[in-house]
């Protein structure tokens, strides 16, 4: 099954939008901020790649410390109810949270944080990244409009989904692909 629009496009239902309207208002700058970075990263909610997308030019034990508080973030808005841990993994407590969250992002905005997860799920020189990895990677490339490195990505990863017989995904890749030359 298929989709025929974007999670996003999906309306919630009016009082649940606007209790999460409200609770997102009340927020402080700051922590909208990380919200939306957050929205765009998930399923990546760890405060060490958080640190790497979001503290670029750092040396490692600088991110380090970066992370340190961005797990006590973190901590705070799952105290506010807006996230749940797992370990040290986070997750939205309410999907519908990060769609809202999501979705009121400036699309501009929405860009350049694609753009900055994108460069945190690139590969070490030297280091061979997940399939996964390299299909997220390629995802947010595509979100952030970053046509090039896009073409790129999926010139690289189309032979690995093809050979493993992932025709959902071959399928998917060509279309990025196509729509990235228009």
């Amino acid at each position: 099954f298929h989709l025929l629009c974007d999670p996003e496009e999906l309306s919630l239902p009016r009082s649940l939008e606007e209790a999460l309207r409200r609770r997102l208002v009340a927020l402080e700058p700051t922590e909208r901020l990380w919200l939306q970075r957050l929205a765009v990263s998930a399923p990546h909610l760890e405060a060490d790649f958080l640190a790497r997308a979001f503290h670029a030019g750092g040396l490692a034990a600088d991110q380090s410390s970066q992370a340190i508080g961005i797990e006590q973030l973190l901590a705070r808005l799952g105290a506010l109810g807006w996230l749940t841990s797992t370990g040290r993994r986070y997750r939205f407590t309410l999907p519908a949270a990060r769609e809202l969250v999501y979705g009121s992002t400036r699309p501009e905005r929405r860009r350049r944080l694609h753009g900055a997860v994108a460069a945190a799920l690139a590969p070490a020189a030297g280091e061979r990244p997940s399939l996964g990895d390299t299909f997220r990677r390629t995802w947010h490339l595509r979100r952030a409009d970053a046509r090039g490195p896009l073409l790129a990505a999926v010139r690289e990863l189309l032979p690995a989904v093809r050979e493993r017989g992932q025709h959902a995904r071959v399928h998917r890749l060509c279309l990025w692909g196509l729509q990235a030359l228009e």
